[in-house]
């Protein structure tokens, strides 16, 4: 019964050096740098987002994985944005019953990168916005996220697509128009 693994504790900072420094984000410049940004910087990703997700989604939708939720959903609640919105990110869980499609994820998850970005492209359909509005949306959405994780850490107990559903939310409410003070008490409200 020897020592299978020691390290010196003093080499132990606690900080993954290659990750981003979250730290920096609140709720006030995330609604400013959505507002105010270059699209052109953050287009590639997020239509790589859209496309991947979207693609798991609607594979989970139409294919035999798992208990097919997304189906269930739409088959018992009827064909309204709210229920479409929790169907495909449903659905999208097909990767976690067999689909080898790609998504993109969010704060090191899948499950967390589709739940902040296909709640707020189905309600920007539903809305009939704009695809810059639906980018802004997704960018309210996926930083929020990120956000929202600071102060959880990158593995816990909490589960962390309850903060990409609050995420989801912010982004949703930002594509009715709601500035930093409505996003805000959406977050509130959706991690309450």
């Amino acid at each position: 019964a020897g020592v299978l693994f020691s390290k010196d504790p003093d080499e132990d900072t606690g900080k993954d050096e290659g990750a981003p420094d979250y730290t920096l984000l609140n709720v006030a410049d995330i609604c400013e740098f959505a507002d105010t940004c270059e699209l052109d910087d953050v287009r590639p990703i997020l239509e790589r987002q859209l496309s991947c997700n979207c693609a798991i989604a609607e594979e989970g939708l139409t294919g035999s994985y798992g208990a097919g939720i997304g189906r269930v959903l739409l088959t018992a609640n009827g064909d309204d944005e709210r229920t479409r919105a929790r169907a495909y990110a449903a659905a999208a869980s097909a990767r976690m019953n067999g689909c080898d499609l790609p998504v993109v994820i969010n704060s090191g998850s899948g499950n967390q990168g589709i739940t902040a970005s296909l709640p707020v492209y189905i309600y920007a359909k539903e809305l009939g916005a704009s695809e810059e509005k639906l980018y802004r949306a997704l960018l309210v959405s996926n930083l929020v996220t990120l956000h929202e994780k600071t102060g959880i850490g990158r593995l816990s107990a909490y589960c962390g697509a309850v903060s990409a559903g609050a995420g989801a939310g912010a982004g949703i409410t930002y594509l009715h128009g709601g500035g930093c003070r409505e996003i805000s008490h959406t977050i509130v409200n959706a991690l309450a």
